[in-house]
């Protein structure tokens, strides 16, 4: 989930999106393959700035690349890809090959602003393909960083099956206010809600469905929640323990790596006491965390976590209700409250989530009251990005790889099964 934890410190008008006028300057859409298949392209806005994503469908590759001097992307493989765009079509070269495509559809992007129910303003999106009207939307969540509206392939990946998307700037990116590590889970998610509301009503969109990634699959299930009629929930490397429960997991995974297992359980315990602390808030709690925390302080992998000094325990009130609506979520009721449709992809080498123990949570939490309409699905070797390559490409959304076997058609699949959204084939 790689949640970052910083200890302290209505609708306007439509506009076409053309090769190099999206919000970040780089081109978004589908291109049909003369050697066949689909090449999708996206801008993305996240920790590595901004980018180009690009995917295909046949080779299932997918990476990043920057804008050259020529005004080409290209990304850093060991085998290149290049990409040039011109008004209706993009050629792709290789070290083993080069290939044409043809753009399939022109993609609207409408932009929308609304005041969450803090006050807040959020400044958000509507994709849709010019001369096509969809009836079944879906409202994308973030993962854990500082990601705008720009959130790369899925975007085209979805339109080109007949969904609407909307997507937004995460608070304290972009045009948004607030600040996303700090509002929460469970404020983000009515964001999502309110955001999903406003396509029903501003844009007419009947079904609305919602899609969370990493830490967006706790952001998903809880935004469903708390609408009247969610169409189906996507959880796509979502964590079904508590936020605090995954933080101490990848706290224990990197530590036990870097400094060996003993330092990795270790690191766990600590952080699990001052966890319990913050729950809590109990004198005595607080105490026990200080004390393990000021015992702690010599140790060489004490450094590597997000942790306050001892002294500053217990937490001023501000930044202590800051860190409880950041980590004390468990999304357990929200998920067995949900009446509609949902799907679990979990990569069995995720280093982010425990996803065996997980993908059994949720399988529990579902029987425990009867919902027969979620389905965990495993991708063997996949990591959290549900691709699979050497290094850090599993795991890394910085790394060209290739997505799993399955991945996204059986997702695209699984929601023309249920909510049948007319997709263009």
């Amino acid at each position: 989930m790689a949640l970052a934890i910083a200890y302290p410190g209505s609708a306007l008008q439509p506009r076409t999106v053309g090769q190099g006028a999206s919000t970040s300057q780089a081109p978004i859409g589908v291109y049909n393959l003369h050697s066949g298949g689909r090449l999708y392209v996206a801008p993305m806005i996240d920790e590595s700035g901004s980018t180009l994503q690009f995917a295909f469908s046949s080779s299932r590759l997918e990476g990043r690349a920057k804008r050259q001097p020529n005004g080409s992307y290209a990304d850093d493989d060991s085998c290149q890809t290049q990409l040039a765009f011109s008004a209706e079509r993009v050629l792709i070269q290789t070290c083993k090959a080069k290939a044409v495509g043809v753009r399939e559809f022109i993609i609207v992007r409408t932009p929308f602003r609304i005041t969450a129910s803090d006050g807040v303003s959020i400044s958000g999106c509507l994709w849709t393909r010019q001369g096509f009207k969809a009836k079944v939307g879906v409202v994308l969540a973030h993962g854990a960083d500082d990601e705008s509206q720009d959130m790369g392939t899925i975007i085209p990946m979805f339109l080109s099956r007949g969904l609407s998307v909307a997507s937004f700037d995460q608070r304290g990116v972009g045009r948004s206010g607030g600040a996303w590590r700090s509002d929460g889970i469970l404020q983000v998610a009515a964001d999502v809600a309110q955001i999903a509301r406003l396509l029903q009503t501003d844009y007419g969109l009947r079904r609305v469905g919602f899609y969370g990634f990493s830490n967006g699959g706790w952001v998903a299930p809880a935004a469903a929640a708390r609408f009247a009629d969610p169409a189906f929930v996507i959880i796509k490397s979502g964590d079904s323990e508590s936020v605090a429960d995954n933080v101490q997991f990848e706290q224990v995974t990197t530590i036990g790596k870097r400094f060996g297992p003993d330092a990795g359980r270790a690191a766990g315990a600590l952080l699990g006491q001052v966890f319990k602390a913050l729950e809590s808030d109990s004198n005595d709690d607080w105490h026990q965390a200080k004390v393990a925390l000021k015992a702690a302080e010599a140790e060489p992998w004490i450094r590597s976590m997000p942790l306050p000094p001892s002294e500053a325990l217990p937490l001023p009130p501000a930044v202590k209700a800051g860190f409880s609506r950041q980590l004390i979520y468990d999304p357990a009721s929200d998920i067995q409250r949900l009446p509609c449709p949902i799907l679990v992809l979990l990569g069995t080498d995720d280093l982010d989530v425990n996803t065996q123990l997980s993908g059994e949570r949720y399988k529990s939490l579902a029987k425990a009251v009867g919902n027969r309409a979620l389905t965990v699905h495993f991708l063997v070797g996949a990591g959290h990005q549900l691709a699979m390559g050497p290094g850090g490409a599993a795991n890394s959304s910085l790394v060209t790889g290739v997505y799993a076997n399955g991945f996204p058609e059986l997702m695209f699949d699984w929601i023309e099964d249920r909510v049948k959204p007319a997709p263009d084939k």
